[in-house]
């Protein structure tokens, strides 16, 4: 039988979608009352905390590194080089006094004596140790400048450490620089008497060379003869390139005269042809005899065809005999090879100059060079001489220089630290913030609360509602009967029995549209014991009997037969009497105290329940019955390791299985299923709910439709 949607069937939570999103949203639909429970606790607990335990704040000041002051200059007075002098003190005085790097200051300034100095200033309940444990220094990126973060409990005071701590560093370098100022000094002054009588030494002994060597002129004389031949040198070379050039356009020039002609043909005298006008006329004869006869014979005659093939004839001789003969040719001379001559001349005539003037320059320097080898060979040791004694003149200069600004720096004490940004507690920044620890407070809550609920969801195998069942099975979905145990508790027994006659109409109303016909025998089956199949039978009865007449309820588990509990009847006679004993059927039927209801409970205990409720016995019974009632509801025992159901199963005419939300484990489920898809089972119309959860949008559409108020 196939399940049709009723036009009327209260919405259900999720009746279709995405099996994944299923998934994801079923411990939601499980736990979504101790989801919001959790997830709540947490963030009320974790914003008290945020509230109460004690909150740091953190100010900062911002420096800039670097003396405007100071240049980059060497002790020469070039900027950008690093030469060196032959003093040792002052070139570690030069290195020594460069710029520092901000990754350097950063670590200067966590030193132990300045935050000492800190503690002693503002009179902090702390160490040096324990304070630098609040500050924190870091360069700023691909800037010159630093910043210094100070911790505390109050904005003020964080503040005031931060500006202090930046205070007693730059101070600290002052007192560094003067330090380095008195030790540079105390070094150069004793280097600068030996750096005078090096210039005085140097200069004397350059001097004393010049006048031992009468060189006065010497080095204007062998200035002006390495000019002259360095200006022979490159005129020589310039004209050996002059001639290379022109021996290879002269070698290209006489390549060329070798391929032109020195005679070309001259002017041709032409006439015509005598042949051509012999054919011509003989053609003009032909076409007037072809005029004269067309006008006696017919184109097909004899004379006419052959007229026609001499025209033909004539034409084409005409065509292939040239129209003009020569009479006479001349011959003149190639004006192309007459001018690459004229060239050939110019650059042989060059050639043979160039060769005699690099001769005559060759002769000119061989000439010079006795003269340039006369000069005093002492010139190169002068020069020597007079770069030392410059040498040493520039490293006295510059150690005069230092030994200023080292005085001068003693007695300013500048630092290479400015503070361009000191700290204010107004600006000073809360720790932890309290906007996002509150949403830190909040993704943990959910996140815990999530985890709890999707760990209890996995170690769930209970089903919980619809989409639990879709998602084992396609068995369609009959109706689903709320739990109303709150409203008993509550005393509203009106508003439970009208939301549970409505949930039983509901079922009826899908087993009438499940297949071509109502059916008349039903059987109420569950895949394990305490699933309330007993009850839902029971009310299904009821229901019927207020629609259809008298209905018939059956007690067929014959193992632990319970309805005869629900409708406070005796549990003997019953169904294992008529079975087993041959007791007829109309003794063993017991009237209730509902109109139109009757029982057939389960009566006495059977040896073998399989072989009793074997289908012809039992369809045998329920067809007896039939006459009697318009309906016929059977009690099952549960579809767990006995095979009873199965074979109350085959007897009806349909069959619903009856699950338990939040109470039938998935794989009774599965396990049921599957053994009535073994068996066979054609009855089978589709499943009921119990138990579960009701929903506000239930609770709506009851409201809608008048069946509860």
């Amino acid at each position: 039988m196939s399940t049709l949607t009723l036009a009327e069937r209260p919405p259900a939570d999720l009746t279709s979608g995405d099996i994944h999103v299923g998934r994801f949203a079923r411990p939601f639909r499980r736990y979504g009352k101790l989801f919001v429970t959790i997830a709540v606790v947490l963030a009320v607990l974790g914003t008290l905390a945020i509230l109460i335990l004690p909150r740091s704040y953190t100010a900062e000041v911002r420096l800039i590194a670097g003396n405007p002051n100071r240049d980059a200059t060497d002790i020469t007075g070039n900027a950008g080089s690093q030469q060196q002098t032959d003093l040792p003190i002052l070139n570690a005085l030069v290195i020594a006094t460069g710029l520092q790097s901000t990754q350097t200051y950063a670590e200067l300034i966590q030193e132990t004596p300045v935050a000492q100095r800190v503690v002693d200033d503002l009179h902090l309940p702390i160490g040096a140790e324990a304070l630098l444990g609040r500050i924190r220094v870091a360069p700023i990126n691909d800037t010159p400048m630093l910043s210094l973060r100070a911790s505390w409990g109050d904005p003020q005071t964080a503040a005031t450490i931060a500006n202090d701590m930046a205070s007693a560093f730059v101070q600290r370098e002052r007192d560094l620089v003067a330090q380095q100022a008195d030790a540079g000094i105390a070094f150069i002054a004793s280097q600068l008497p030996l750096a005078e009588a090096q210039v005085r030494q140097t200069n004397f002994a350059a001097a004393s060379f010049m006048a031992a060597h009468r060189l006065t002129d010497a080095t204007t004389q062998a200035t002006q003869a390495a000019t002259t031949l360095d200006a022979l040198d490159q005129k020589i070379a310039q004209t050996q390139v002059d001639r290379r050039q022109a021996q290879a356009q002269l070698a290209a020039i006489q390549g060329e005269i070798g391929q032109t002609p020195s005679m070309i043909p001259g002017q041709a005298v032409t006439a015509p042809n005598p042949v051509i006008l012999q054919l011509r006329q003989q053609l003009s004869d032909a076409q007037v005899q072809l005029a004269d006869n067309a006008q006696r014979f017919t184109n097909k005659h004899p004379v006419m065809v052959q007229l026609r093939r001499k025209i033909a004839d004539l034409e084409a001789r005409i065509a292939a005999i040239p129209a003009t003969i020569a009479q006479s040719n001349t011959a003149e001379s190639n004006a192309v090879a007459v001018q690459l001559r004229q060239q050939a001349a110019q650059l042989e005539a060059q050639v043979q100059a160039d060769a005699a003037a690099v001769a005559a320059m060759d002769a000119q320097r061989h000439a010079m060079l006795p003269s340039i080898q006369e000069l005093p060979g002492t010139t190169a040791t002068l020069s020597v001489l007079q770069r030392r004694a410059k040498l040493a003149q520039d490293a006295y200069y510059a150690m005069l220089q230092k030994y200023d600004e080292l005085t001068v720096a003693k007695s300013t004490a500048l630092s290479d630290l400015t503070v361009t940004q000191p700290a204010a507690a107004q600006n000073a920044i809360p720790t932890p913030s309290l906007k996002m620890g509150l949403i830190a407070v909040a993704l943990l809550a959910l996140g815990v609360a999530f985890g709890v609920v999707l760990v209890l969801d996995l170690f769930d195998s209970r089903v919980g509602d619809e989409r639990d069942v879709e998602q084992l099975s396609d068995l369609p979905a009959l109706g689903r009967v709320d739990d109303v145990s709150g409203s008993v508790a509550n005393g509203d027994e009106s508003r439970r029995r009208l939301r549970m006659e409505a949930a039983y109409d509901e079922v009826l109303d899908a087993m009438r549209f499940s297949g071509t016909s109502a059916p008349r025998t039903i059987a109420v089956l569950s895949p394990s014991q305490g699933d309330g199949k007993s009850t839902v039978a029971v009310n299904l009865a009821l229901a019927l009997a207020e629609r259809h007449g008298p209905v018939l309820v059956v007690d067929a588990d014959l193992r632990r037969p319970s309805v005869h509990r629900l409708l406070r009847v005796a549990e003997m006679p019953g169904l294992g009497d008529v079975l087993e004993r041959g007791l007829p059927i109309e003794q063993a039927t017991q009237r209730t105290a509902h109109q139109q209801i009757d029982v057939l409970a389960g009566g006495s205990a059977v040896r073998d329940p399989v072989v009793a409720l074997e289908s012809g016995r039992l369809r045998r019974l329920l067809a007896s019955a039939g006459q009697h009632y318009a309906s016929i509801i059977v009690d099952t025992s549960a579809l767990g390791p006995v095979h009873d159901a199965l074979e109350v199963a085959r007897s009806v005419d349909a069959s619903l299985v009856v699950i338990s939300a939040g109470r039938t484990r998935v794989k009774q489920l599965t396990r049921a299923l599957d053994r009535l898809a073994r068996a066979g089972i054609g009855s089978l119309v589709g499943y009921v709910l119990n138990r579960a959860k009701t929903t506000n949008e239930r609770l709506a559409y009851y409201a809608r439709s008048g069946k509860l108020r």
